[in-house]
């Protein structure tokens, strides 16, 4: 599953890529998350989100659960898990074993 996401990962940097390779492209207004959005939009986050996910079950942290609730706010415009925190997150996972 992590090499399928890796190889999707790949595949939206070599769009970029060659969106910045164009001289028409390299406007540098706001922040390179924009840059990212207007060179491949949206789907550029999701095979990071999946990524970070699969890292956030196997091992835990609050690093990890940032970085989840960062790319889906991206991805999906709207909080992760309605915006709850690692501590409740975690607390109710502890609570309900898989």
């Amino acid at each position: 599953e992590q090499t399928r996401l890796l190889r999707r990962c790949l595949r939206v940097a070599g769009k970029l890529q060659r969106h910045r390779i164009d001289p028409a492209n390299t406007v540098t207004a706001g922040d390179w998350r924009s840059r990212v959005d207007v060179a491949v939009g949206v789907p550029a986050w999701r095979p990071t989100l999946d990524l970070a996910r699969l890292g956030l079950e196997s091992e835990p942290s609050q690093a990890l659960f940032d970085e989840v609730a960062e790319r889906f706010r991206l991805v999906h415009s709207r909080h992760y898990m309605d915006g709850i925190d690692y501590a409740t997150w975690s607390a109710g996972r502890s609570e309900n074993p898989r």
